[in-house]
């Protein structure tokens, strides 16, 4: 667990977690302790539900995981639209990580297309990170025509 000032090794612990949906909690142990990076902890005595909670979330991260894995591996390869006005603006992404990634967004009015120069960059962008680099040109190419 992370923290600043961590707690010393052989400190026994509560600890609680919150999801939107779930809730585990366990008696633990500090079994090591680092100055400004956190502990360790080992679980002690887990209720068989909150331990069933704990494997299900170990194991829909382990599928998280193996799937990004699955995708850096064949590339990624990511489209969608959003509209603003009379302007529908598809965005791209494309790439495979270590080699990097170009990020597109093309608008079409009526029967003009533009098509903004690409982004370069070394890591996936989410989404909302894309929209946010071409929203300065975005806006010039459709609210302020």
């Amino acid at each position: 667990m992370d923290m600043i000032n961590p707690l010393p090794k052989g400190t026994s612990v509560i600890v609680k977690i919150f999801t939107d949906t779930d809730f585990f909690e366990a008696y633990g142990t500090v079994v090591y302790s680092h100055p400004n990076l956190g502990i360790g902890v080992t679980f002690r005595d887990v209720n068989p539900f909150y331990s069933t909670m704990l494997k299900k979330w170990l194991l829909a991260a382990m599928q998280a995981k193996r799937h990004v894995e699955e995708a850096d591996t064949l590339g990624v390869k990511e489209s969608w639209n959003t509209t603003i006005g009379d302007a529908t603006l598809t965005y791209s992404t494309e790439g495979v990580v270590g080699r990097g990634f170009n990020h597109n967004c093309e608008i079409k009015r009526s029967d003009q297309t533009t098509r903004l120069p690409a982004i370069q960059t070394t890591d996936r962008l989410t989404r909302d990170e894309v929209e946010k680099r071409f929203a300065p040109t975005v806006l010039k190419h459709t609210l302020l025509k």
